[in-house]
């Protein structure tokens, strides 16, 4: 299986941090706020570091 190729990006400018999440298709700005709130909630409590840009991959469209 080939790897996502649809880049979406969001940005946290209080902390600025960038979120660049990839996807097999066109995500609404709900499914990738979706996206963000589990990588964030599998990062056990740590806090996230400012200035800095995390990459994360979903399988939202793999089977469309």
């Amino acid at each position: 299986m080939q790897m996502p190729s649809v880049s979406h990006v969001a940005k946290d400018p209080e902390r600025n941090i960038t979120f660049n999440v990839l996807a097999y298709r066109q995500m609404s700005q709900a499914d990738v706020l979706q996206s963000i709130r589990y990588f964030r909630s599998t990062k056990s409590g740590r806090r996230l570091k400012k200035n800095t840009t995390y990459t994360m991959s979903t399988i939202f469209g793999a089977r469309d």
